[in-house]
């Protein structure tokens, strides 16, 4: 019984964790010396939890690729360069009707995106 009471504040916990309800990916695009499109993608998933906001990150080809995922529907993103993070591009705002976010960052002919979208249930 005492295993049971010691399991149960756990259980609960988990059960109150917010769900995500958005999808994300890390995209990154370039045209190579011939000028073929080269393009590597990467899921951005949820990796911590913060009170009430789902923090979504992953990196691809040298940058970092964040969203803060508030409980009220507001999205912050972050597009940086490691390895100190301290240059990039920042977009705060909401999904529009359709359910989509993208963040974009273009130096030249290079691209790196983050586009994101509600879970449909």
């Amino acid at each position: 019984m005492k295993s049971l009471s010691l399991l149960l504040p756990l259980l609960l916990a988990h059960a109150e964790a917010p769900q995500s309800q958005i999808t994300c990916t890390a995209i990154y695009r370039t045209l190579d010396d011939k000028n073929n499109t080269v393009e590597r993608k990467a899921d951005v998933p949820v990796t911590k939890i913060v009170g009430d906001t789902l923090l979504h990150e992953a990196e691809l080809e040298g940058k970092s690729f964040t969203l803060n995922e508030e409980k009220n529907g507001d999205l912050f993103a972050q597009i940086t360069t490691g390895p100190d993070y301290t240059s990039g591009t920042v977009v705060r705002g909401v999904a529009d009707s359709l359910g989509r976010f993208t963040a974009t960052e273009v130096n030249g002919y290079t691209i790196y995106r983050l586009e994101c979208a509600r879970v449909r249930n």
